[in-house]
């Protein structure tokens, strides 16, 4: 009688014990679209820019996610500093062709001017998915910021496919730069590493 006394107490504490708290998994920006928001993207001819981050948790590219979703019609490719694949480490990145896919890769980093590709007139909508490194010294928020610009300018809506912060994105460090010139490749004042701008 004791031992059954003990287990249903036991059987009890545990009832009512608060249950560990179980971390949510995020999900790239990729998997939310595709999953809860397709309408965003839906019948629509779509441009991205993306870079070798731009994957689902599986490592998929965001290019062949969204070539092979009915419906979705991704027509061009926006490519930012070190190119598609992240391997180029050199100034004035010619325009190029995705191999796999057979769309046009535009540079933004010395390719035709973000203001001169006519393919963006005919898009619908323009995706946004580059992996931040949490510093400065790159310009994915730069090159972002010039092509949210010109997506208003196009009267184009710009969905940002957000991903975790690799630093963790709470704190901000180092110093401030002044104010960049209207042409230099940082378009923000931001700390070196900026967790949180």
């Amino acid at each position: 009688m004791r031992s059954h006394s003990v287990s249903l107490l036991v059987v009890i504490a545990c009832a009512l014990s608060p249950s560990p708290r179980v971390a949510a998994q995020v999900r790239p920006g990729i998997e939310v679209l595709l999953t809860d928001s397709i309408s965003v993207v839906a019948g629509k001819r779509v441009a991205l820019l993306t870079n070798q981050t731009g994957v689902d948790r599986l490592g998929r590219r965001d290019l062949d996610l969204l070539r092979g979703t009915p419906g979705v019609r991704l027509v061009v490719i926006l490519s930012p500093e070190h190119g598609l694949r992240g391997t180029e480490d050199r100034a004035g990145l010619p325009d190029a062709v995705d191999s796999a896919s057979g769309l046009p890769i535009y540079s933004l980093y010395g390719g035709t001017p973000l203001s001169a590709i006519a393919a963006l007139d005919s898009v619908d909508v323009v995706l946004v998915d580059l992996q931040d490194v949490g510093a400065r010294y790159y310009s994915y928020p730069t090159t972002t910021v010039l092509v949210m610009q010109d997506a208003v300018r196009r009267g184009k809506p710009v969905v940002v496919l957000d991903r975790p912060n690799p630093i963790g994105g709470v704190a901000s460090q180092g110093i401030f730069p002044p104010p960049p010139a209207p042409w230099s490749a940082s378009s923000t004042s931001s700390a070196c590493r900026c967790g949180t701008a």
